[in-house]
């Protein structure tokens, strides 16, 4: 019986997530992981972005923003 080389599995070359592009590690106090639903009509989804964009901010932190003054 000849022995074959696998050429599946374990650690090869160039796999795997490039370097430098998984972002800076956060603490704890810092991820952002919570999630909030908000269920709206177009009209009010358009409203909420023209307002964020106007801001300059995302959706979500226009919202974050507004209500956490």
């Amino acid at each position: 019986m000849t022995e074959e080389t696998k050429t599946w599995g374990g650690r090869r070359a160039g796999a795997g997530r490039p370097v430098g592009t998984g972002g800076p590690i956060k603490s704890p106090e810092e991820r952002k992981d919570k999630r909030i639903v908000l269920v709206c009509t177009e009209e009010q989804h358009s409203r909420i972005k023209a307002l964020a964009t106007e801001q300059g901010l995302t959706v979500s932190a226009y919202i974050l923003k507004t209500v956490l003054k």
